[in-house]
């Protein structure tokens, strides 16, 4: 049975080393950046299938539900794995992108919906599902964001 990684056979180099550990890395680091495109469409669908859901409860002047609530609470949830997963993306690169403005992204998408609901939790109305549809027609929009900084400067 040949050597673990980071055990080095007699006669090996360090380079050979340092090769399988790099290899390693970008493997994990390709297969973390698949995930966060894939997951980031997921969260743009649920999203945009919840605000469509919100336009119509409002067009029906219905007031915001329970069930609204957890559909929510569950794409809070999936924005939060979002966020932890582009800073641990963020910290594990030299590449030179605008840091804060990727930061103020994830943390502008992590916030609109909860204070939305807060919001609408006050207003309970038709007012406050207008409120619930547009920041979760916003949310898309702030991902979007996110992944347009992580890939550097456009045009």
């Amino acid at each position: 049975m040949g050597p673990h990684l980071g055990e080095h056979s007699p006669g090996s180099s360090q380079s050979e080393g340092v090769a399988s550990r790099s290899w390693l890395l970008a493997c994990c680091h390709d297969r973390i950046a698949g995930v966060t495109g894939t997951y980031a469409t997921v969260i743009t669908v649920v999203a945009l299938l919840l605000a469509g859901w919100a336009l119509i409860c409002a067009a029906l002047n219905r007031r915001p539900t329970l069930l609204l609530f957890a559909a929510g609470v569950l794409l809070e949830t999936m924005l939060l794995v979002f966020a932890v997963g582009g800073v641990l993306q963020m910290a594990g690169t030299d590449r030179d992108f605008a840091r804060a403005e990727f930061v103020g992204y994830l943390l502008g998408a992590l916030a609109i919906p909860p204070l939305a609901f807060y919001w609408a939790r006050g207003e309970r109305s038709r007012s406050g599902m207008v409120v619930i549809a547009l920041a979760l027609l916003i949310t898309p929009v702030m991902v979007l964001r996110v992944q347009q900084v992580w890939a550097g400067s456009v045009g």
